[in-house]
């Protein structure tokens, strides 16, 4: 994605920075991690267990839930084999540099003993072109930057934080900060994860186990439509955990967990009453690596989730990615780049994905603003 906010110099990759750690019995992580690998056994949370009382406060469960813990098994390197097909495919869509990225845990080894990946994407390179692949080891939580590449969105009820997530995945100094790169699904494993959330003048520690709530062997809460990807679930869980249950987490603010990701202070503006600069702030927010999000204010509850004729969802919270200007017919046209957390339905009015305002726009201008036909949930 071209406006992923990356540090310009090369940097060694990020450590777990320094946070007070909130378990009931004081130990760290760590200290946790160790002693469940010790006694060879997985990470049972007892501050947040696995029952009714940490997913609802007020209400008793609609559908009998059952918690289980993700499975590592040969699905993943199946699944892994799928995404290379699918990054190979969009790459050809949209007609961006000719790479193949193929994002895996730390399974490299295990994946490519089988000849006949290397058999398939010699055949897609054919003579045509030079396939480069790059193999990152994102470690186990930051798989989950797939969804954003690949646009799969991440569906739930609670676009407030999925805006909020999905502006985290475009920073990942911020990312490294909220999902800490000591942890993964590899050698040693056991069943234990932890996110830090900012909170009162200070960064906390949250630990959790890896059970999660399912119905029907399905995520029910936040989840990818991949199935075999746990990163946004766990951090829900720890997010729901630091606000006391999952029923918490219901109707609530984007900037709100902007600022729990952060340690920021948000700020906000009415479009209709904000400063004649707003597009010169806006800017300057996001090359620095701010998180912003917008949304369409509803009179009335019947109004919520609604979508007016041109697309967009009111009361829905949308991940701001990018703003630009284009030259069109002799003038300079400022544009604003907005992403629908969905991973679909989109704005079709002017400069949206297929209006004829881009008829007019040069090839070589569509390049430099990444401008294509899909329904990936991301529109100018």
């Amino acid at each position: 994605m071209p406006y992923t906010y990356r540090d310009s110099n090369p940097r060694a990759p990020p450590v777990p920075q320094s946070a007070r750690a909130t378990y009931s019995t004081g130990q760290t992580y760590k200290e946790l991690k160790l002693e469940c690998q010790q006694k060879g056994i997985l990470f049972e949370d007892c501050d947040f267990p696995a029952n009714d009382s940490s997913l609802f406060f007020s209400e008793k469960p609609p559908v009998p839930f059952v918690w289980k813990r993700p499975g590592v098994s040969i699905k993943i390197l199946h699944f892994l084999c799928i995404l290379s097909c699918r990054i190979w495919f969009r790459i050809r869509q949209t007609n961006g540099p000719l790479f193949i990225y193929l994002f895996i845990f730390n399974y490299s080894d295990h994946l490519f003993q089988d000849n006949s990946v290397i058999d398939w994407l010699h055949s897609q390179a054919g003579e045509e072109l030079m396939a480069w692949i790059l193999l990152i080891s994102l470690r186990g939580l930051s798989h989950g930057q797939i969804t954003r590449l690949l646009s799969n969105g991440i569906q739930s009820g609670d676009c407030w934080l999925l805006a909020a997530i999905a502006s985290l995945t475009l920073n990942e100094k911020t990312l490294a900060r909220v999902v800490p790169q000591d942890q993964n699904f590899g050698p040693g494993y056991a069943g234990i994860f932890h996110f830090q959330f900012w909170q009162h003048n200070e960064w906390l520690d949250i630990v959790v186990d890896d059970r999660l709530p399912t119905f029907k062997d399905r995520l029910v809460f936040l989840h990818s439509e991949d199935h075999n990807e746990f990163w946004s679930a766990l951090l829900e869980k720890a997010y729901a955990k630091l606000n006391g249950s999952y029923e918490a987490l219901k109707g609530g603010s984007t900037i709100e967990a902007m600022e729990d990701f952060t340690g920021g202070v948000g700020e906000m503006y009415e479009i209709k009453k904000a400063p004649e600069n707003f597009y010169e702030i806006l800017g300057k927010a996001l090359k620095r690596g701010s998180m912003v999000s917008c949304s369409i204010d509803t009179r009335s509850a019947a109004e919520t989730e609604a979508r007016t004729p041109y697309g967009l969802i009111k009361g829905h919270a949308y991940s701001v990615t990018g703003i630009d200007e284009v030259n069109y017919q002799g003038k300079n046209v400022k544009l604003i780049r907005i992403r629908n957390p969905w991973g679909q339905v989109e704005w079709n009015g002017a400069w949206s994905d297929n209006s004829a305002e881009w008829r007019s726009v040069s090839p070589s201008e569509k390049k430099r603003l990444y401008q294509t036909a899909l329904d990936d949930g991301e529109f100018w």
